[in-house]
């Protein structure tokens, strides 16, 4: 039969190695579990419990070899450690075995030195491993490597959970970034104003990645060379992206992208000039004490220049034709812009006033209790003198 052989054996009885390790055991010696012996200083790596003798590999190489009967008995040791006594006053340890190891040999020691060598002996081997099994109750250190190992295969499967979920994250960015850039490149924006036609598609893939869910931009302003800007509802972006703009920036292969939050904005600055005109977007940051002309820093290399309006983050060189034709939306700007300055005062409206019922007027309760006394004289019940008497009480009043 072949061998039971514990998981941590199998890497030390290669097919070939066991082979010629059983060859070192005693004709007819047929081993029938193989454990492993992590502890053991003297270099063993193997145990055979065979049908005749216990054996202790190293390497291919049997360093000990007796048949059970020579074992007078054994101890255990709280780290797993058996240790086997001798015919010869001698003691064997094995050392730090596992709980599989630790109880196949247990068992085997129980057994084979009373029963001998047989098949009842193997049957019995397995019917007491078993119960040792059952009842086995795990030591301290035991449990504490039990909950290590269990701590630590938390800790693996959090951070495959989190790898898992950066991965799910990351197609989900790249999904979005590729619909985006397919958005942007056909230049389509169905609900904004372009009167100087859409940006380009760099320009256009910036806009859409700082727009939130189902937001657009009302108005996109369009320059050739500089960049763009885009207006939102509370928002407006100045945008130099794109080769051309991205070099006029100096950010080549680059862009740069400002955000200006409409309630953050001081003015708007339009510097027009003979070739070339400015706008310019002043904030509590940035304030219009210096002359950004439409040609400063142009002779010189990008950013070099500190008051260039190319580079500038706030200010958008325009052709003196793009302001005028766009000048409705500019008007439009300035006026959300003072919108959004505006306090905002709740008032509370007082409820109304919760008055009595008013009363009913006494020529109504007049008319209605000479009906009722009419009611009676029909009925019989009042005669038609005391409906008379009745009557002209009524009309005398309460003086009467």
């Amino acid at each position: 039969m072949e061998p039971e052989i514990s998981e941590e054996a199998k890497v030390f009885n290669s097919k070939r190695r066991l082979a010629k390790r059983v060859a070192q055991l005693e004709p007819g010696d047929t081993p029938f579990y193989i454990g492993f012996t992590p502890g053991s200083m003297a270099g063993f790596d193997s145990f055979f419990l065979s049908t005749y003798t216990f054996a202790l590999f190293e390497f291919s190489k049997v360093k000990h070899k007796f048949a059970y009967d020579f074992v007078t008995g054994y101890d255990e040791t709280e780290d797993g450690t058996i240790v086997m006594h001798l015919q010869d006053d001698s003691d064997l340890p094995i050392k730090k075995l596992r709980k599989e190891e630790r109880l196949a040999l247990k068992a085997a020691l129980e057994t084979f030195p009373k029963m001998g060598p047989n098949a009842e002996a193997w049957h019995a081997w397995q019917a007491r491993r078993k119960e040792l099994s059952d009842g086995y109750v795990p030591t301290g250190k035991e449990l504490a490597k039990a909950n290590r190992a269990q701590e630590r295969e938390a800790a693996a499967a959090s951070r495959e959970s989190e790898r898992t979920s950066r991965e799910v994250q990351r197609k989900a960015h790249e999904e979005r970034q590729r619909s985006l850039q397919a958005r942007a490149a056909t230049k389509t924006w169905p609900n904004t104003r372009l009167p100087l036609g859409p940006p380009n598609k760099a320009g256009g893939l910036t806009i859409l990645q700082h727009c939130e869910e189902g937001e657009e931009p009302w108005f996109i302003l369009t320059t050739v060379l500089a960049g763009c800007m885009a207006c939102f509802e509370d928002r407006l972006m100045i945008i130099k992206a794109g080769n051309m703009q991205g070099l006029m920036a100096g950010t080549l292969f680059g862009g740069r992208s400002t955000t200006f939050y409409y309630s953050d904005i001081n003015a708007i600055e339009f510097n027009k000039q003979l070739g070339g005109s400015v706008l310019e977007i002043l904030t509590a940051s940035y304030q219009g004490t210096d002359n950004h002309d439409f040609w400063r820093g142009t002779t010189k290399s990008r950013n070099s220049n500190s008051g260039d309006p190319w580079t500038l983050s706030n200010t958008l060189p325009i052709d003196n034709g793009v302001y005028a034709r766009a000048h409705a939306e500019m008007s439009e700007l300035r006026r959300r812009i003072s919108e959004s300055k505006r306090p905002t005062v709740n008032v509370t409206m007082p409820s109304a006033p919760q008055f009595a019922p008013t009363p009913a007027a006494p020529s109504d309760d007049l008319v209605s209790r000479l009906a009722k006394l009419a009611e009676l004289r029909d009925a019989g019940v009042l005669t038609e003198y005391e409906f008379a008497a009745a009557k002209a009480r009524l009309l005398a009043g309460p003086s009467a």
